[in-house]
């Protein structure tokens, strides 16, 4: 769902490492990069997985994960709709659509610096 938001970012990465003289070392750095990218989904997901089974462990949501609290449900929902409105969500947005504005503020060098501008790629570029 979200790689097609990074693919614009990826694509200028690639670009601005066209000064390397090998394209083994472009092609790793650019894998290093997407890498980063799926080392920061995946802990994000795991997070989320242990607390749902938490909250599943003292039945908060039913089996079919339905709401059980009819308060906490609306709580949630009335949280996502202020969050549409929200200046945090405009200040994001314009923060997150320009890859080259990542990468005059975020791009950090070397191998593993390019993996790590991939794990905070996945956070500034998947803004809901």
């Amino acid at each position: 769902m979200m790689p097609p938001a990074t693919l614009p970012m990826v694509m200028m990465a690639r670009r601005i490492m066209t000064d390397r003289k090998q394209s083994w070392e472009r092609s790793l750095r650019t894998a290093l990069l997407v890498m980063g990218y799926v080392a920061t989904w995946t802990g994000f997901s795991l997070g989320v997985a242990i607390v749902q089974s938490g909250l599943q462990d003292i039945e908060l949501p039913s089996p079919m994960l339905m709401g059980t609290s009819t308060f906490l449900t609306g709580l949630l929902f009335c949280a996502a709709g202020l969050f549409q409105f929200s200046k945090l969500k405009t200040a994001c947005l314009e923060r997150c659509r320009s890859p080259l504005r990542f990468f005059l503020g975020h791009w950090r060098d070397g191998r593993w610096g390019v993996f790590i501008s991939g794990g905070i790629s996945a956070m500034v570029f998947s803004v809901p």
